[in-house]
């Protein structure tokens, strides 16, 4: 894994935690988690990382591309491939 990777990966994790800020759920957050499943992520915590995701790749996201996610790692491999830096 590039060190790019690892920055998104980091990046989409400290997005995560800012988001569950105020949720007072302090799962563990991997690469493995599912969004909705072990992180609780709700509807509208799903519109603040897609306009987070927006604004850190400078791209609109289609509602086709989020609406697949169901682990952090669909995220991740998202940001490596918009961003550059994906094999």
């Amino acid at each position: 894994m590039s060190f790019v990777n690892l920055s998104h990966q980091q990046w989409l994790i400290n997005q995560i935690k800012e988001i569950r800020t105020y949720s007072g759920i302090n799962k563990p957050i991997t690469m493995d988690s599912a969004l909705i499943l072990d992180l609780h992520i709700d509807s509208l915590e799903m519109l603040e990382l897609v306009t987070a995701i927006e604004e850190y790749t400078a791209q609109p996201l289609n509602d086709k591309v989020w609406l697949k996610w169901h682990y952090l790692q669909d995220v991740a491999d998202y940001l490596a491939v918009t961003m550059g830096g994906g094999n």
